[in-house]
């Protein structure tokens, strides 16, 4: 999508065309840090699991972090599948576009 010519404070077409280029990079590194969380998550219950032994209390707490970290890591697929088909499929929110670069606005 090409960049608009005109000065994004004044001309409301190319405001709405910065805020959906911000919108969509935020959509983006926020399903990417759902993401990396769970991951961690999952590494951390793995281990918790792999240590606790024969400690009933310390597995069960094992087996609720592995068990969230894997909803976690399916919520954050799903958003980022619903951003996917949004982008792709959406065209109603102009700028709403797969580049994660934000735009800097020239005041000039």
């Amino acid at each position: 999508m090409p960049d608009c010519p005109a000065n994004p404070l004044t001309d409301p077409y190319c405001a709405l065309l910065e805020l959906g280029r911000l919108l969509g990079a935020a959509m983006y590194g926020m399903t990417a840090f759902a993401g990396l969380a769970s991951l961690f998550f999952l590494i951390v219950g793995g281990f918790k699991y792999i240590t606790a032994g024969d400690n009933p209390k310390e597995l069960s707490a094992a087996r609720s972090t592995l068990t969230w970290a894997i909803i976690g890591f399916i919520v954050a697929a799903s958003a980022y599948a619903l951003v996917r088909f949004f982008v792709k499929f959406g065209g109603g929110i102009p700028g709403l576009t797969s580049s994660v670069s934000i735009p800097i606005i020239k005041l000039s």
